[in-house]
């Protein structure tokens, strides 16, 4: 989890399983999520804009904010988010 910076999205597992790994604070505590990486419109891989801390999709123009929820654009839902659990020093990603 340390390797996860606060307001960072990694994205070295993209290309394997398309999923980004991100970390920010909710309620004053350090939460590790995940977010798969595909436009809800019509299937894009979305960017992270780090400066904008949202996710674009090049493609259509759809927005969506660093929690996957779409901010504008013609995405009909948010990013699907996958479970993340912390056990013993490590990240496990599966499906919700």
């Amino acid at each position: 989890p340390d390797e996860y910076a606060p307001g960072q999205v990694a994205t070295k597992f993209i290309a394997q399983f398309g999923v980004r790994l991100a970390r920010y604070e909710y309620n004053g505590q350090p939460q590790i999520y995940a977010l798969q990486s595909v436009c809800t419109h019509l299937g894009c891989l979305v960017k992270w804009e780090s400066a904008r801390q949202e996710f674009l999709c090049p493609c259509h123009a759809a927005v969506f904010d660093a929690r996957g929820r779409v901010v504008s654009g013609p995405a009909p839902a948010p990013l699907p988010e996958y479970k993340v659990r912390e056990i013993s020093g490590k990240v496990y990603v599966g499906l919700t």
